[in-house]
């Protein structure tokens, strides 16, 4: 059975999970192999309409099978910048969650925003007026859309059994939320990501031949 994460990439062409959660993940930014901002593509081109790089958001459409998952605590589990727990309980635990209002950040085409392949030849063409520029972005990634999971409902079992608010906090000490939660009538968690940070960037990697 494919993971989560192995629906996501096979979805969304060219989508990197990011290991660092910062809502400075924008269109535009570029990063390098350690997912950290060095530049933005509005900064290398300082002459361009700022229109260019404004953007938007919109809703994602995705399936379904994406948004949903059960996993198995014994080894911890990272669910999408949202929750990390780690494992080595004594009792085995399982989890099942939801994603909702998943919704994308991009370019905003429509009104003057710059498409991808505009951004590819604009990089090469930097390639012969300032080599040196070009050099120092050369081999890092280019972000064209970022990827948010706006909540998530989390459940937690144990022996088949809905473990609650009451019974969490032998789980608690090891878990990491990244936002605010709470817990509602059915005994799930609902977490809502109130800074908006993403777990993932479609990108294009800048290289010698684009």
């Amino acid at each position: 059975m494919k993971t989560f994460e192995k629906f996501i990439e096979q979805y969304y062409r060219g989508f990197n999970f990011i290991s660092i959660a910062s809502e400075a993940f924008l269109p535009g930014a570029i990063i390098n192999s350690d997912d950290r901002i060095i530049d933005h593509v509005g900064r290398i081109f300082p002459n361009e309409n700022p229109k260019k790089w404004a953007y938007k958001t919109i809703k994602a459409n995705i399936p379904s099978e994406i948004i949903k998952g059960e996993r198995s605590l014994d080894l911890g589990i990272s669910i999408l910048g949202l929750f990390s727990l780690k494992g080595g309980f004594t009792t085995k635990y399982d989890i099942s969650f939801e994603f909702n209002d998943v919704t994308e950040i991009v370019f905003d085409t429509e009104n003057g925003g710059a498409y991808e392949n505009e951004i590819r030849r604009m990089i090469m063409n930097l390639k012969k007026s300032d080599r040196d520029l070009w050099k120092s972005i050369l081999h890092e990634h280019v972000i064209m859309e970022v990827v948010i999971v706006k909540s998530a409902v989390i459940e937690f079992k144990k022996n088949g059994s809905v473990v609650g608010e009451a019974e969490f906090e032998d789980i608690k000490k090891n878990v990491s939320i990244n936002g605010s939660f709470k817990w509602n009538s059915e005994g799930k968690m609902v977490i809502d990501n109130v800074n908006n940070i993403p777990f993932g960037v479609m990108d294009f990697q800048i290289k010698r031949n684009m």
